[in-house]
């Protein structure tokens, strides 16, 4: 890990070594649905959105493969930035 300091602040980041990982899809602009419940929600979903249940505060995705909604977890009390 290399910290960032005044004196190595307009050094370059060599990223060659690494792999650059594109959605296959292009990426939505709005990428969030909002619905009332969670039994509001399409019976498929897109697998490029985000499900957002308002009653209960919680976000979903769609996964194709298993033809299912998953709950994507809340950070709990992340704290204050």
């Amino acid at each position: 890990m290399t910290t960032i300091n005044e004196s190595n602040m307009d050094a370059v980041l060599d990223l060659s070594g690494k792999s650059l990982f594109l959605p296959a899809q292009p990426v939505v602009a709005n990428p969030v649905e909002v619905y009332p419940t969670f039994s509001d929600f399409p019976i498929a979903g897109n697998p490029n959105r985000i499900y957002f249940a308002v009653d209960t505060h919680l976000q979903w995705f769609w996964e194709d493969v298993s033809s299912q909604y998953h709950m994507i977890l809340e950070v709990i009390d992340g704290g204050t930035f």
